[in-house]
């Protein structure tokens, strides 16, 4: 069992605390989120049981309390064991966006059409790109734009990686294959 260093990890289908939830659900209670979803953590995987397919994950509480014990819950952690197929660890599009998205020279910077997100993709190349917001971003007002594309998702990873599409202007995100 070796210490894997601080990832920037997705995880995808599993429920997190409610105090680090309740941000993205106003209606959560105080017990854990009953719809799973994805979450972008910045965490580091502490260990791996490659026996049951598990990973032990640290993160600092995501709650943005306005308290007087703000400081405190800030500074408090959380660990959960997730199963390996629902953490991916991702990272900002390298070199830059535009060579990412495989545009040339003169087709206009994905940076300058989109200041309010970045583009983010999988470091082991297991899942395709998606979109970071840098800025808090009201419902109603436009995220980002960019040019139509398609995807094809490989049948085998329908359960394993997120889909992030429009819905999540609902405030959701959707397993592959969850909606119809």
């Amino acid at each position: 069992m070796s210490t894997i260093p601080d990832n920037d990890l997705l995880v995808t289908g599993v429920s997190l605390p409610a105090c680090c939830s309740r941000h993205r659900y106003p209606s959560s209670t105080n017990s854990p989120s009953s719809r799973p979803s994805s979450h972008l953590l910045h965490a580091p995987v502490l260990r791996v049981n490659s026996d049951a397919d598990l990973c032990y994950v640290v993160w600092k509480c995501t709650s943005p309390s306005t308290a007087s014990n703000a400081s405190q819950q800030l500074n408090k952690l959380h660990s959960q064991w997730i199963p390996q197929r629902h953490v991916c660890a991702v990272g900002p599009a390298s070199p830059d966006a535009n060579t990412a998205l495989g545009r040339g020279p003169h087709d206009s910077k994905f940076e300058v059409d989109n200041p309010r997100v970045a583009l983010w993709s999988s470091t082991s190349g297991s899942m395709g790109r998606f979109t970071v917001a840098k800025q808090s971003i009201r419902a109603g007002e436009r995220a980002f734009q960019a040019a139509a594309f398609a995807v094809i998702v490989r049948q085998s990873l329908v359960p394993r990686r997120c889909h992030w599409c429009f819905a999540k202007l609902r405030r959701t995100a959707l397993q592959c294959g969850e909606f119809s």
